[in-house]
């Protein structure tokens, strides 16, 4: 990846030193992956299916009705619909088909997703959890993690400890309890799917004081640090609207940069929030560039020690951006779904690796502010 990626900004080797290799090295291997699989899906076009070129030009038996700028053939004497083709039927489907034509109980022709859909889905699952999920899985972290709660108190307040499991194609970063009801939304199979979990040590309930988990649910997450503002600035959580997401840009995600509240001047996307057990749940909207995603944020309490539990996941479709083999003439179709689907991969690595770092930073916020509290004189 140059710096500037060819958009004529200029801007040291250094800014770009967090994302630079690693991220060109994954689309690199995606794209590899994609040509093959789009190769797949295209071989047969000149043979068994109708050409693309064909179904453009609605040449499919004579019968064309236009939809999204695109015409398509007929089936069983009525128009071919959209929903045909994402389910594969009718003649020329095999160079169209989606591999997935409904997606959040809504269609999704070619992979888009329809406004709204995963944030209702996603609601639904956490009011009603689906079997094999739990809204109290926080509460596995105890014993399983036993262990490193105790090495986390040890080093003092502030530390932050990722996950080691494996839950992904990308780092292995999460923690290893069943999956919460908003999980069972994702498709863990997709190259994009990423997930992600990390504790950060806030100190020792206080009772004089007040600090206790429902203050910490309360006053740090609920009325402070529930997602990245602008500059980590505390605000609360908007459980009746939208808000806007930050991050630091791109070319800046340098370490350093990670790290300074200062840099998170560059918005990502937009999310909704809900509450629940023990803590705060974002939901992207498909106004955000890695949606449809994740992160839940909650308290637990170890041993008189109080953490804030940070679980991400999601797929990365880029601001709903498709996950089907785009429509339209053969070739340029081709090469759009496979630069589509290699910047997708891109940005969920990126997620994966700097999505953490980001609400590592978000917790180190919520540390001094509860430090303030702890140290306020009575």
């Amino acid at each position: 990846m140059k710096p500037g990626g060819g958009t004529g900004l200029k801007v040291s080797a250094s800014t770009v030193d967090a994302w630079s290799d690693d991220v060109q090295a994954g689309i690199s291997a995606a794209a590899s992956r994609l040509n093959a699989a789009e190769q797949i899906a295209f071989n047969n076009s000149s043979t068994n299916a109708v050409d693309n070129l064909e179904i453009a030009r609605g040449r499919e038996d004579g019968t064309v009705i236009s939809d999204a700028g695109y015409s398509l053939g007929a089936i069983d004497d009525r128009p071919l619909l959209l929903a045909d083709v994402g389910a594969g039927r009718g003649r020329g489907s095999d160079v169209l088909r989606t591999d997935r034509p409904q997606r959040y109980g809504r269609p999704a022709p070619y992979g888009f997703d329809e406004p709204g859909a995963f944030v209702d889905a996603t609601r639904q699952a956490v009011a009603n959890p689906p079997p094999g999920t739990s809204n109290y899985a926080t509460d596995e972290l105890r014993t399983k993690y036993s262990s490193v709660f105790a090495e986390m108190r040890k080093a003092g307040i502030g530390t932050t400890v990722f996950g080691t499991a494996s839950a992904d194609g990308f780092i292995n970063n999460s923690y290893d309890i069943t999956s919460y009801p908003e999980e069972s939304l994702n498709n863990t199979s997709s190259i994009t799917y990423h997930k992600y979990g990390l504790l950060t040590y806030l100190g020792p309930v206080d009772i004089e004081r007040g600090i206790t988990k429902d203050w910490v649910v309360k006053n740090v997450l609920e009325d402070r640090y529930s997602y990245p503002r602008e500059g980590i600035v505390p605000g609360p959580a908007n459980f009746d609207g939208k808000s806007q997401v930050y991050a630091v840009a791109p070319l800046r995600a340098t370490a350093e940069n990670l790290a300074d509240p200062r840099a998170y001047t560059y918005p990502i996307g937009v999310i909704e929030q809900a509450r629940v057990p023990d803590g705060v749940l974002n939901i992207t909207t498909d106004d955000h560039q890695v949606y449809p995603g994740t992160i839940r944020r909650t308290v637990v309490e170890v041993d008189g020690g109080l953490f804030i539990y940070t679980s991400g996941a999601g797929e990365n479709r880029m601001n709903n951006t498709g996950s089907g083999t785009y429509p339209g003439l053969g070739q340029g179709a081709r090469e759009a779904t496979v630069a589509r689907d290699a910047a997708q991969y891109g940005f969920a690595f990126g997620n994966d690796k700097f999505g953490t770092m980001a609400f590592k930073a978000l917790d180190q916020q919520a540390v001094q502010y509860v430090n303030s509290v702890r140290n306020t004189k009575r």
